[in-house]
């Protein structure tokens, strides 16, 4: 069969291989609040990192052999969650470090052994970590992602390229920009929503009836047709049928 126009001689259909080191990674969600975060580097690509933490509610140490500028800005405009360290990398390296007190670790470093040799270091200590590049022996990925309001939207290739997972964000990016507000506008009215029924139900019978109306399919139908009014109405009358259902009161 002669090859389309623009149609590469190499591209394969996409299999079922393992990342770089044979693994795959499980996508999840993590809750940072309140959770103690290392950080070890100095590279460029760390100042999002930090951001992104902190915004979700982590404290940060941060461990760079030679902090810059904006790093140490931003030690001074988030102080309440984010803190230089007073140790070294070298001292980090030669364990001196008590790591079991974090419950992320991020090896950023220009050097892989070093990287390595912190993740291994973390293991010990019982400790999640991630490295820059070949994920050897990290625990988990970082994804690329982006985010609007409640919604954040994530593309990870188990580390293999970077590169890849910014291209998808940027399409994606591309393809929703119309729509992302009216999505994050449709969380905000959920947690507003759920807020509000808290003052009729004790959080276990609240927990209850969420996870029965959810993932309404009435409601995933008419988000899917971008038919955020008709969605709002959806939920807030299988909240308001559920709640007094579990009240007793039914109509």
């Amino acid at each position: 069969m002669p090859r389309k126009s623009g149609q590469s001689q190499n591209v394969k259909e996409p299999g079922s291989k393992l990342s770089l080191d044979g693994k795959r990674f499980f996508p999840i969600g993590l809750n940072l609040e309140g959770k103690r975060v290392l950080i070890v580097g100095d590279s460029e690509r760390i100042l999002s990192l930090i951001r992104g933490v902190i915004e979700c509610g982590a404290t940060i140490e941060l461990l760079a052999n030679k902090p810059d500028e904006e790093m140490k800005e931003l030690a001074l405009a988030y102080s309440h969650k984010m803190s230089l360290s007073t140790g070294t990398q070298k001292e980090l390296l030669e364990g001196k470090f008590d790591l079991s007190e974090f419950f992320l670790i991020f090896a950023f470093t220009n050097s892989y052994s070093d990287n390595e040799r912190i993740a291994k270091l973390a293991k010990v200590a019982g400790v999640l970590c991630t490295e820059a590049s070949v994920k050897q022996t990290s625990d988990f990925v970082l994804p690329s992602w982006f985010r609007r309001g409640q919604i954040k939207i994530s593309v990870s290739t188990d580390g293999i390229s970077g590169a890849l997972e910014k291209a998808l964000i940027s399409r994606i990016k591309a393809a929703f920009v119309r729509d992302m507000d009216h999505y994050a506008l449709f969380a905000d009215f959920v947690i507003e929503k759920v807020t509000a029924a808290r003052l009729e139900l004790d959080d276990a019978s609240l927990s209850e009836i969420i996870s029965q109306i959810i993932y309404s399919e009435d409601v995933c139908l008419a988000l899917q047709r971008n038919n955020f009014d008709e969605a709002s109405q959806l939920f807030e009358q299988d909240l308001a049928d559920a709640i007094k259902n579990k009240s007793g009161n039914p109509e």
